[in-house]
């Protein structure tokens, strides 16, 4: 995860939060041939907020949560990312 993130942003100082791990797969067409691919998502913590994206990607944002919700468009990213920011709820509640 920590080079995969580093080769895709630029981030070197990351803390990849323990137990959270959410994996989604799906199916989609490249050049007439269908590809499958698992993503797994992890939460982390930068103090960085300048990001060097690969040339994979062309933008990125970085958004609360109702905004980033309202933005993602498929459904299982949305699901992701409402189980994050309901991890991210429960630790915040348990630290107090």
């Amino acid at each position: 995860a920590r080079r995969e993130i580093k080769e895709e942003t630029g981030l070197t100082e990351i803390k990849i939060l323990p137990k959270f791990k959410e994996r989604i797969h799906y199916f989609f067409k490249q050049n007439n041939t269908l590809i499958s691919k698992e993503v797994i998502f992890f939460i982390t913590i930068t103090k960085t907020k300048n990001i060097q994206l690969s040339f994979e990607h062309e933008e990125y944002i970085w958004l609360p949560y109702k905004d980033a919700s309202k933005k993602i468009t498929f459904k299982n990213n949305k699901d992701t990312l409402k189980k994050a920011h309901e991890f991210l709820a429960c630790k915040k509640k348990r630290a107090h």
